[in-house]
């Protein structure tokens, strides 16, 4: 997953390792819907998260003031994960609404233009999906084989959340017992 956001901008990738339980299953078919917690363990190893900002107006010094913040070497966290996986066998499509929240703060090395260098912690989410959370019916996506579910999807989520840009995904989700 990897995508952007706008004031402050920020850009992030990551590769995150789910395990998505069984709900329901039916011959026309498959659900996993999960809360925070039902879904066990989940990791994220975020390999880029930066942030930058610069004010809007001046200073008493006449000057916008600015920071920059970067992860310096990837972090893997553990991750909660909350959302919904439907596959329709009957249409050869599925659905994917991934919400992940990570539980531990990632450390950033940030530089101010006015006080220079230091050290920000700060928390992390990750979506990854076939449309906004509760939307992901809008933009199913075919499916060759109900056991194995790959895809390579760009999320645009315009006018609902005016701050995200596109998020890029590609996902390889095996059905095990």
């Amino acid at each position: 997953v990897s995508g952007t956001e706008v004031d402050p901008a920020v850009s992030y990738s990551a590769t995150i390792e789910v395990k998505l339980p069984v709900t329901e299953r039916e011959d026309e078919s498959i659900t996993a819907e999960f809360y925070s917690g039902e879904a066990g363990d989940a990791t994220a190893v975020i390999s880029e998260w930066t942030i930058a900002h610069t004010e809007k107006s001046a200073g008493s010094d006449g000057k916008f003031a600015s920071y920059k913040c970067a992860l310096a070497t990837p972090q893997e966290i553990p991750m909660t994960q909350i959302g919904v996986l439907n596959i329709d066998l009957e249409q050869s499509v599925h659905m994917l609404s991934l919400t992940m929240l990570g539980t531990v703060d990632i450390k950033l090395d940030c530089v101010h233009s006015n006080s220079g260098p230091y050290v920000k912690t700060t928390g992390v989410s990750l979506y990854a999906g076939t449309g906004a959370p509760g939307m992901q019916y809008e933009n199913p996506l075919p499916i060759t084989d109900a056991s194995r579910l790959a895809a390579t999807y760009t999320l645009v989520v315009g006018d609902l959340e005016p701050n995200l840009g596109p998020i890029v995904q590609e996902w390889d989700l095996r059905l095990t017992d």
